[in-house]
């Protein structure tokens, strides 16, 4: 369905279609609660109310449906876009709850009504107004995050591919383009070691073991991305957002066996949030990893391959690139962009 939409139509997913839909029935449905307040008498107003709120309930459910699909389709994001998302990802979440229940109070009146338990129906029509009107607050509030997603951020809107490259100067952020390539492999030994990604600096790694090659700074929650060359070799790689050291690190991990996931390494074990498989092609490519107020997105050459969410990390640590193979890779650039100043 998606493709289709995509290739026969000017929009990206089915978001913007449905989500205009719960707006207009909820701010109705509000309309005419207050309606029922004021003229208790006019029943029609009620029972109207009563299935406005109960068709908004339920676009809203297919809203927030549609738009994790959307958000899933957005490719590569800049951090402060990645941050909005997750925001409006989660207040959209609490709108398709409170509409619900409001959607319902009516109902549970309805119920205690015919088993004699009748109450005020002036309290009873408040209380309907009270919930809806928080439920509504809450979904202007997700559409003012939405609206800012697109027109200040550009996600959605092909024209705006550019403002999705990560930011690589200024504070906040820190990384290389890849400038003169060292023209020297460097031996990784076995065990674990620590290199800094140094910018300017393109990394031809002969890696017999694991470890970290890492960019200076300390992360909380993060957007990275490399873009990696690799050679013959096997194991797994993973972009880590956030390294504390070897049994306290998070981030996306891939295998040459074709597995990708999003996982957390803790003295416990291996946490893993979620996970995927992926055909991998053994040329260039670019992984891509973020971390924002819970929410955790694996993406090769801009496709989301891997989706997850989890608690937000409790602590900064290192970003970079966690080897654990054997064979070379080539480093041809690493940017990391920090998400806690949005």
């Amino acid at each position: 369905m998606l493709e289709f939409l995509q290739a026969n139509s000017s929009l990206p997913s089915l978001h913007p279609a449905i989500i205009h839909f719960p707006i207009a029935l909820a701010l109705t449905a509000l309309l005419l609660r207050l309606v029922q307040v004021v003229k208790p008498k006019l029943g029609p107003a009620g029972w109207s109310a009563n299935l406005l709120g109960a068709l908004a309930a339920a676009g809203a459910g297919a809203a927030w449906l549609s738009g994790r699909q959307a958000a899933n389709a957005a490719g590569g994001l800049s951090a402060a876009a990645e941050v909005a998302l997750a925001r409006h990802a989660d207040l959209a979440g609490w709108t398709a709850m409170l509409l619900t229940l409001a959607a319902l109070v009516p109902v549970i009146w309805l119920v205690g009504r015919r088993q004699g338990q009748a109450g005020d129906p002036k309290l009873q029509s408040l209380v309907n107004l009270g919930v809806l009107a928080v439920a509504v607050g809450v979904m202007g509030w997700t559409a003012d995050l939405g609206g800012a997603l697109v027109y200040d951020h550009g996600v959605g809107v092909r024209t705006a591919a550019v403002q999705a490259q990560p930011t690589t100067s200024g504070a906040g952020a820190a990384g290389t383009e890849g400038a003169a390539a060292s023209t020297e492999a460097v031996p990784f030994p076995g065990g674990r070691a620590d290199w800094e990604f140094m910018p300017g600096v393109e990394l031809n790694l002969a890696v017999a073991g694991s470890g970290l090659v890492a960019l200076p700074d300390q992360w909380g929650d993060s957007v990275i991305e490399a873009t990696l060359e690799p050679g013959d070799f096997a194991g797994t790689i993973a972009l880590v957002h956030r390294y504390a050291g070897p049994d306290d690190w998070e981030g996306f991990e891939f295998t040459t066996d074709g597995e990708v996931r999003l996982v957390r390494q803790t003295a416990a074990g291996l946490e893993v949030r979620a996970k995927s498989s992926l055909l991998f092609a053994r040329e260039k490519f670019t992984m891509r990893s973020s971390a924002v107020s819970g929410h955790f997105k694996g993406l090769v050459d801009d496709d989301v391959v891997v989706h997850g969410h989890g608690e937000s990390p409790a602590a900064t640590g290192q970003v970079g690139l966690l080897l654990n193979v054997t064979g070379s890779i080539r480093l041809i650039s690493m940017t990391a962009s920090s998400a806690d100043e949005h």
